[in-house]
């Protein structure tokens, strides 16, 4: 698994046909109705949020986008090709990434991630890299890590700290 940022326009095809070929994403009321509209869309998005694309021996897999909400947080939109599922591609670009945000220049205090109660996978997902449900709306799951549940996090894994404790 390689991540590239950002991630790159001549992709954004891909993108496009990940997202439509996922139901639940391609009937929503937001979701542009066509390339036409999706394309210039998406390229002003990514002038104004951090993305990355992910890469495997096959090329881009996935993306991540991290939209700034404040200057202390982000929300983070994931998506990957279907030929991605279950490899733990985008598991382990969102646990490197996480990383990046909250220790790099201009560090975030936290990343949130909205999801649709009934997609059971992204809920999944968000569990995985570390997130915690933060709270509930009708029909919508809102998750959350922040800064110090990352780093307690990673605390926990490395054996070095349970030796020590």
């Amino acid at each position: 698994m390689i991540l590239e940022e950002p991630f790159p326009v001549a992709s954004l095809p891909d993108l496009y046909h990940w997202l439509k070929s996922c139901p639940t994403i391609a009937r929503a009321a937001e979701f542009p109705a066509d390339w036409e509209s999706f394309e210039p869309a998406l390229r002003d998005k990514l002038m104004h949020v951090r993305s990355w694309a992910v890469r495997d021996e096959w090329g881009i897999c996935g993306a991540v986008l991290l939209e700034p909400v404040g200057q202390m947080a982000a929300q983070a939109y994931v998506v990957s090709a279907r030929r991605a599922w279950g490899k733990g591609h985008l598991d382990q670009a969102v646990k490197a990434i996480m990383g990046m945000v909250f220790t790099g220049e201009r560090p975030l205090s936290y990343v949130i991630g909205l999801v649709k109660e009934h997609n059971h996978l992204a809920r999944a997902f968000n569990e995985r890299v570390g997130m915690r449900l933060k709270n509930v709306f009708p029909d919508l799951l809102a998750y959350e890590l922040t800064r110090e549940q990352w780093q307690g996090d990673r605390l926990a894994e490395c054996p070095e700290s349970r030796r020590a404790a």
